[in-house]
């Protein structure tokens, strides 16, 4: 539980760092820089053994759907859907992720859910949709809600099959192959545009830039996403997911005490039920089922 809102809290701040990044670089840039970054990281960890893979006569291919469903597809459904809606209509499809997880965990894992569960997934939901109240309509397409939705049910089975994994691959072995598939895609993404010479040297110069690319590189793609896969060995994805709304809470508190965005009673009514929900997933304290292979 605590790893998995630690993680929440990391990922919380992403969107601030995307913010200042975005202020110098492309998003197709900033994920190939900060994967290469994050992939490099691993590298020395492992290099220096403080961490051990060993994928000898495992299944490899369950590993590249894990990497393609996140960050792969995953990144490029939430980024590029984002860009074509409101972020009214982003934050809520995407508040829908606990639901969609413990539909696919009943599915999958045939994962036990408790009424606390479902009513605690359905407060996230709703607080989510507080916080990102606003205007609905506005820049919004059916391609950006397609999207959207793509990327909801891509973390949502992610977040399954991490579950389903877990006893095959260890928590190491599953970030260091999903890092290494996040710096080779985004990179093949970011090529093209740097061969148009769409690269300006005196952007990278900027100390602000280099925090934002250390924060996610670092703290985001590696730390996180650790914590992340580590915790969703010891519960389950229902619990995982509803505790990953936290992400919204952070976003937003962190835009207002530094960016000094709005902040509307409603967001601040989304803001406590959202922290209700999580804090009745860590109260109810339920077991998770054992990993299946």
């Amino acid at each position: 539980m605590l790893e998995a809102t630690a993680a929440s809290v990391l990922f919380g701040f992403s969107y601030l760092m995307c913010s200042i990044a975005f202020e110098y670089i492309t998003p197709e840039q900033l994920l190939c820089v900060r994967y290469v970054l994050a992939f490099a990281v691993m590298t020395l960890l492992l290099l220096f053994r403080l961490i051990r893979v060993n994928y000898r006569g495992k299944p490899v291919k369950k590993l590249c759907l894990m990497g393609l469903l996140y960050p792969v597809i995953g990144f490029l459904c939430d980024n590029y859907g984002t860009y074509y809606t409101s972020s009214a209509m982003a934050g809520s499809i995407m508040a829908a992720i606990p639901v969609v997880t413990m539909v696919v965990s009943l599915l999958v894992l045939r994962e036990r859910v408790n009424r606390r569960q479902v009513l605690c997934a359905l407060l996230a939901v709703v607080g989510a949709i507080f916080i990102s109240a606003g205007n609905f309509a506005d820049g919004t397409s059916l391609k950006g809600v397609l999207l959207l939705l793509g990327a909801a049910l891509t973390n949502s089975l992610f977040t399954v099959l991490n579950k389903k994994y877990a006893a095959i691959f260890t928590v190491e072995e599953k970030s260091y192959f999903q890092i290494g598939m996040g710096a080779v895609s985004f990179t093949l993404l970011a090529l093209p545009g740097i061969l148009r010479g769409e690269f300006d040297r005196a952007v990278w110069r900027s100390p602000l830039l280099w925090m934002a690319i250390c924060y996610l590189g670092i703290l985001v793609s590696v730390v996180a996403l650790l914590l992340l896969n580590d915790a969703i060995r010891k519960i389950t994805p229902t619990q995982s997911a509803i505790l990953s709304n936290l992400v919204p809470v952070i976003s937003v508190v962190s835009g207002v005490l530094i960016l000094h965005d709005a902040f509307t009673p409603l967001q601040m009514l989304g803001v406590v039920i959202v922290v209700i929900s999580a804090g009745g997933v860590v109260m109810g304290g339920v077991s998770a089922p054992e990993a299946s292979q």
